[in-house]
């Protein structure tokens, strides 16, 4: 099979893993946060497009349907739906109105500048999922990804959250100084690999806030959970990514494959092992 046969089976199986998906709301059991979009297409950068049927097969039953539209929103009340969780469907119908009358790269442009200070929003799944779309949609333009980028975006606008404090990142400190050891959060790595996947799409302006917004959540996250936690020593010998990939769909968790993709993808770019080891330890945890 030619590298363009494969890119182009690669893209039916997103589509039609998208297709199954668009019938299911962005939550289920109560919060949850539906991943079924982003564990699909980050199968398909982890090379194992042939995992996501039967994952979804298993997933799918698990989830519910979206919440019923309730007030149209348009472009005078769009403020006030804001951080409203329960209105996230009249977002999705007013930003797939956006997608069908203009290019989704402008689209997306506007809407992260108006979003990325309430990244937070769903515990940073909002950014994550409308990533995960719109470098899908850098490769092809199909309705399936249109339409899960609107998704993506009304996920984000409908749980908005700004966390306290300043906005800034100008202090002295190194990384590590900051935090006092590397920390592999799910989130707080997931979240700043996809945003960064895409900010070649974005105007340049909008990298400086999105680290900044990315910086404090990821801040918060080790603030609540890791004040007490204490560093593991490095593996002797840290695991091969190939072995990781098959570690990760086999667990048939979607936090440790989204996690997987993420690690590797900076792995592939400064081949440190830490990274290597962190999707080892999640792979084994969620597993």
């Amino acid at each position: 099979m030619s590298p363009q046969q494969e890119a182009h089976q690669h893209a039916d199986v997103l589509d039609e893993g998208l297709a199954r998906l668009a019938v299911t709301g962005p939550e289920f059991r109560g919060g949850l946060s539906n991943h079924g979009p982003m564990a699909a297409e980050a199968m398909i950068r982890l090379g194992r497009p042939e995992a996501v049927e039967p994952w979804l097969d298993g997933y799918l039953p698990l989830l519910e349907e979206p919440p019923r539209a309730s007030d149209r929103i348009t472009d005078q009340t769009w403020p006030e739906a804001m951080g409203v969780p329960r209105r996230v469907t009249d977002w999705e119908l007013y930003l797939r109105d956006q997608l069908a009358d203009e290019p989704w790269q402008l689209v997306l442009a506007r809407w992260w500048q108006r979003l990325v200070p309430g990244l937070a929003a769903h515990a940073t799944h909002g950014i994550i999922r409308t990533s995960h779309a719109a470098r899908s949609l850098a490769e092809v333009q199909t309705s399936e990804r249109l339409h899960e980028l609107g998704r993506g975006l009304a996920y984000w606008a409908s749980g908005y959250l700004e966390l306290p404090g300043g906005t800034g990142s100008g202090g002295g400190l190194t990384l590590d100084a900051a935090i006092s050891q590397p920390i592999p959060f799910v989130h707080a790595v997931t979240a700043p690999v996809a945003a960064r996947s895409v900010l070649g799409l974005l105007p340049g302006g909008v990298a400086q806030p999105s680290y900044d917004a990315l910086w404090r959540t990821a801040a918060a996250l080790y603030s609540a959970y890791a004040a007490d936690s204490a560093p593991e020593p490095p593996l002797s010998e840290p695991p091969w990514p190939a072995d990781l990939i098959s570690r990760a769909v086999g667990t048939g968790d979607e936090h440790a494959i989204k996690f997987t993709e993420a690690c590797l993808r900076l792995y592939s770019e400064s081949a440190d092992p830490i990274l290597l080891q962190a999707a080892e330890r999640a792979c084994r945890l969620l597993g």
